[in-house]
């Protein structure tokens, strides 16, 4: 049985601080996953995560049904940002390669949908 190699870090890599959290250093945080199909769910899920003990929300948006329909993931950043406060919000998608559920993909969402959170960002400041 081959044994499993765990990643301790780089040697350059230093700590970062986001809302008064350390990653990289001190205490692991909690990141609970959230992998809801469709818009309601995934707004439901983050709201009951938001007033949990959990340091960070993932939202893998490789399980939502409406991954490329730019409108739908706009209006669940919209919906859940004023709920976040001091929680670390992640978003991920991930391929099947990685593990994920989408198999198909034509162009990379991901930058599309950094570029959705940012253009939320600059026009709303409650959002970090």
């Amino acid at each position: 049985m081959k044994k499993m190699q765990v990643w301790k870090g780089s040697r350059n890599m230093k700590p970062l601080e986001i809302k008064h959290r350390v990653i990289g250093g001190g205490e692991p945080l909690i990141c609970v996953p959230v992998v809801e199909q469709d818009a309601q769910s995934v707004i439901r899920e983050i709201t009951y995560l938001s007033q949990s003990t959990a340091d960070m929300i993932e939202w893998r948006v490789d399980a939502f049904r409406d991954f490329t329909d730019y409108n739908a993931i706009r209006s669940v950043f919209e919906a859940v940002a004023p709920l976040l406060g001091e929680k670390l919000f992640l978003y991920t998608f991930r391929t099947a390669h990685q593990g994920g559920i989408c198999t198909i993909l034509r162009r990379n969402p991901a930058v599309s949908i950094w570029w959705i959170w940012n253009s939320l960002r600059k026009t709303d400041r409650s959002i970090r």
